[in-house]
């Protein structure tokens, strides 16, 4: 599935993942409230098989087909080893 992922407005470290065929304006009040007046960052292709950064592409696929969307919050964390 082809989605497009937006930068949310309330906090830098979350994003909204929606359907690519869908605009900011068709999707549900929270996502736009979320989203705000940030454009597009970037397009990525959701697979169940692909892994990402940070996402979980089933958990993802199903609230984008539920709700229209999906909110995540990435937070990465680094650890020096020796």
């Amino acid at each position: 599935m082809k989605c497009t992922v937006y930068p949310s407005s309330k906090k830098h470290n979350r994003y909204v993942i929606a359907p690519v065929e869908k605009k900011v304006i068709d999707l549900p009040k929270k996502a736009q409230d979320e989203i705000g007046k940030n454009k597009q960052w970037k397009e990525i292709d959701l697979h169940p098989n692909r892994a990402l950064i940070g996402l979980d592409p089933i958990q993802a696929s199903k609230s984008i087909k539920s709700n229209g969307y999906y909110i995540q919050e990435v937070t990465i964390i680094f650890e020096e080893k020796e």
